[in-house]
């Protein structure tokens, strides 16, 4: 059965200064979780990236004028924000997930007052990125997921 001991336990909370000795409620659990599935989801579109850019922009490029993709991109990062922000103090490395945190939320905020058309020519740019550009964003997106993954474990 995981108790909360075993659960700070095997996350390494207790032996951490900011963390000694805390229990988590249900919400930072969750909050836990959401980083966690960010990071792997992070992690894997980085691999693909870097292996296939070309069909990875194109994917995301064949679906640049649906409302769904524009909304998808907003809350993702409105949610991201969120989780960092309220998990900061308890990850090992606190400041950085704060500045992470609001700087999320803020390009969230800037991507909602982009509008449609400038959302779209956003995404039309980034497809015609050349492909060397898109395999070392691709390489930064497997550390940043890797980075989160640590931070949280």
């Amino acid at each position: 059965m995981l108790t909360a001991d075993r659960w700070n336990q095997s996350l390494g909370i207790l032996n951490r200064e900011s963390g000694i000795g805390k229990k988590f409620t249900p919400e930072d659990k969750t909050m836990i979780y959401l980083i966690l599935i960010y990071g792997a989801l992070t992690c894997i579109a980085g691999i693909a990236i870097s292996i296939k850019p070309d069909a990875i922009f194109g994917f995301i490029g064949a679906r640049s004028e649906s409302l769904g993709v524009h909304v998808l991109a907003i809350v993702v990062r409105l949610v991201l924000g969120a989780a960092l922000l309220s998990y900061s103090a308890a990850s090992k490395f606190p400041l950085t997930f704060q500045v992470l945190g609001w700087l999320t939320l803020v390009a969230a905020i800037i991507m909602a007052l982009l509008g449609r058309t400038r959302f779209k020519t956003l995404i039309a740019w980034a497809v015609r990125v050349p492909s060397l550009y898109k395999r070392i964003g691709g390489f930064i997106a497997m550390l940043f997921g890797g980075f989160l993954f640590y931070a949280v474990l």
